[in-house]
């Protein structure tokens, strides 16, 4: 057993100073993106002026597609419609941007430009991928996912590690709680073990989800831990007519979007924001994704989907009306952020990150003190 522990000891301690300078800048970023969704809606702004008078009347949705395919011809992928009426409706064309429209008025809103959002930007790529651009960003996901990796298994073995041999109050307030007057070593050890202890849990969830997100073969686990067989990967190819279709812009002439998006709202009458995808020519059908969380929530999303031809609906898909296998994947890909759980989740994702810069700015002080000594006792002996 000795000798276990000692194997997982010089793994884990290994693995730190192997991943450590990676593992830090994703702390560090992470900690500084802790609120990147409140800061991109505040930095997109799309806060209009509602019109005082309490019978002010919105433009149709109609009229708003209209005025965004004035602007830009080329027809849009989506639309979506806010609960609050002081907030702009948002018209897509997918990765190729956006646009934000006065409900009241059928105005373009120019974006608000205050650098946050490139700042959020520069930040993401540092954390993903080390701040590599082009062909260069699969090295650099391949350098975060090992390193990852790594982090996930010091999480694992310091569990193991902080376990108490024996459970005694003196032992388990060594390891939980902060002991003043302490320096040098003796700080560090009682650090690196009291927020290891404290945030192992959430940290595990934090860090496993990461390494969901970087590697498919992880997120099939998700699956089969159900179960459940992955999902297989839409690869290029398909008939001529499939891809001829698939580019073909939607088509909005003669949509009668009010028709579906009464419905929605009349199903979901807590509803927060309403994305309504627009059918290509060929479809029989359109979707309407209706959000009732912050748009990071999958438990709080559904989607209704309606014949074309009656605007009758058709079926409505919850989320739990999905698999577990799915559902747990889709859960565990806005974990990683805290934005499942919401405002107080993302603080405490932030809070946990900031525990892992200093667990691993701990852990290698420590092994630099032990190496100091390794070297020392070399010298004299």
């Amino acid at each position: 057993m000795k000798l276990f522990r000692t194997v997982i000891f010089w793994l884990h301690l290994c693995c730190g100073v192997f991943a450590g300078a990676v593992v830090l800048l994703m702390s560090v970023t992470g900690v500084l993106l802790t609120y990147e969704l409140q800061l991109q809606k505040w930095e997109t702004g799309g806060s209009v002026a509602v019109p005082a008078s309490t019978e002010a009347v919105r433009l149709s949705l109609e009229a708003l597609l209209l005025a965004a395919r004035t602007e830009r011809p080329d027809t849009p992928s989506n639309m979506t419609i806010s609960s609050d009426p002081a907030q702009a409706v948002t018209v897509s064309w997918g990765r190729e941007g956006s646009m934000m429209l006065n409900p009241y008025t059928g105005e373009i809103l120019p974006p608000n430009s205050t650098g946050v959002r490139d700042g959020l930007s520069t930040l993401r790529s540092w954390h993903r991928w080390l701040g590599q651009e082009g062909e260069s960003r699969a090295f650099g996901r391949s350098v975060t996912g090992v390193c990852n990796m790594a982090f996930l298994f010091i999480v694992v073995s310091g569990i193991y590690l902080w376990w108490p041999r024996r459970w005694s109050m003196p032992n388990l307030k060594a390891i939980v709680l902060f002991r003043g007057g302490l320096s040098g070593k003796a700080r560090d050890f009682n650090w690196h073990n009291v927020i290891g202890v404290w945030s192992m849990i959430p940290l595990f969830f934090v860090v496993f989800s990461g390494a969901v997100i970087s590697y498919p073969w992880v997120s099939g686990l998700v699956y089969q831990a159900f179960g459940e067989d992955p999902p297989v990967r839409r690869s290029g190819g398909g008939s001529p007519s499939e891809a001829e279709d698939s580019a073909a812009p939607p088509a909005v002439e003669g949509l009668a979007l009010a028709a579906y998006f009464d419905q929605a709202k009349s199903a979901e009458p807590s509803w927060r924001m309403i994305r309504i995808n627009l059918p290509k020519p060929s479809d029989e059908l359109i979707s309407l994704a209706i959000d009732r969380g912050s748009g990071r929530q999958p438990h709080l999303q559904s989607t209704m989907t309606f014949d074309r031809t009656t605007a009758e609906v058709t079926h409505v898909r919850n989320f739990g009306d999905q698999t577990p296998g799915y559902q747990a994947r889709r859960i565990l890909r806005f974990m990683h952020t805290g934005e499942v759980a919401g405002v107080m989740g993302q603080t405490l994702a932030g809070i946990v990150s900031a525990g892992a810069a200093v667990l691993v700015w701990t852990g290698i002080a420590l092994a630099w003190r032990r190496f100091r000594s390794w070297l020392v006792r070399r010298a004299n002996a």
